[in-house]
């Protein structure tokens, strides 16, 4: 049985909306400090990935993947960071091109199935460690799963467990989803973020793009349709997240993984959540509580201890 045995999040008053519980821990909730050094790494294509690291020579190395438009700095990456540190682990958070804060070099930035870039930091840095945890968010979370699914790059043995928050595992259902009324306010904070990078990266590579076609996008699909897909070589959006979409390698993971999608999430589409369909598979494992939203998983404005308890559980119990 896939379901993973975890006690439920039981969150106070209005945490218990998925909205409320997704935007709030983001806007208000506290962040820690965390010492990070950065790494720059120059990628065999001559771009880069800018890497911030906190490295005590501990035997243990926790990676973290943030989500769409996120970074080293978001705060669910930071509260890991910090949580990770005070057991005793070395820290890898990964910033995605284009997400350091500074815009890569080349065309391509990052999508939902660019593993080739977390192969290649893993490559960089694995061989200095006994066990190695794959923790990744949403968009980070599908990364992380197609990257140990579908075993394009041979990855290092000492990964020894990964885990997966609030990830659309069908990246098609999740898609529809957003398009719903009370998803507008999360699309229009994204495509915000994105366009202004588009622009950016139009003035690096002109007419490689159709930026004019930024003034009719009005939802994530479309410019995953209009952007993503052409400058990946797909066919159109739905080929993009058929493609990529890492419930179709969950059968084919060996390193066990643990996906933890709530019952009121937002972003996720009923197909992200694979209960039945994972029956019987021996290193795929699902944990979904009813309430959490969308990485938020608080149990008030300060506490986001469930998250950092069920991952750190099953890291513990796997490594």
């Amino acid at each position: 049985m896939p379901l993973y045995s975890f006690h439920d999040l039981q969150p106070k008053g209005w945490y218990k909306n998925g909205h409320y519980n997704t935007f709030i821990p983001y806007l208000f909730g506290h962040t820690p400090d965390v010492p990070y050094e950065r790494v720059r790494l120059i990628t065999p294509d001559d771009d880069f990935l800018d890497v911030d690291t906190v490295l005590a020579k501990n035997p243990r190395l926790i990676v973290l993947c943030h989500g769409l438009e996120g970074s080293s700095k978001s705060s669910y990456i930071l509260h890991f960071a910090g949580h990770f540190i005070e057991r005793k682990w070395d820290i890898l958070s990964i910033n995605y091109r284009g997400c350091s804060g500074e815009m890569n070099r080349n065309l391509r930035m990052y999508n939902s199935g660019t593993t080739d870039d977390l192969h290649f930091v893993l490559e960089k840095f694995a061989g200095f460690y006994d066990e190695i945890a794959l923790i990744g968010f949403s968009l980070g979370g599908n990364l992380v799963l197609k990257y140990l699914g579908e075993k394009i790059h041979p990855y290092p043995a000492n990964i020894l467990s990964a885990v997966a928050l609030s990830s659309p595992v069908h990246l098609s259902d999740a898609s529809q989803q957003l398009l719903k009324w009370d998803n507008f306010a999360y699309q229009l904070k994204f495509l915000w973020s994105l366009n202004r990078k588009l622009i950016q990266k139009n003035r690096q590579h002109p007419r490689q793009i159709a930026l004019r076609k930024i003034f009719y996008t009005w939802n994530l699909y479309q410019f995953d349709d209009r952007f993503i897909a052409p400058i990946y070589g797909y066919r159109d959006a739905e080929d993009y997240y058929k493609q990529n979409q890492s419930i179709q390698w969950l059968d084919r993971l060996e390193v066990p993984s643990l996906l933890v999608n709530a019952l009121d999430d937002p972003f996720l589409g009923p197909k992200c959540y694979p209960i039945q369909s994972a029956k019987g598979l021996d290193n795929f494992f699902i944990c979904t509580p009813r309430f959490g939203g969308h990485v938020g998983f608080a149990f008030d404005k300060n506490d986001r201890s469930w998250m950092l308890k069920v991952t750190e559980s099953f890291i513990e119990n796997n490594n």
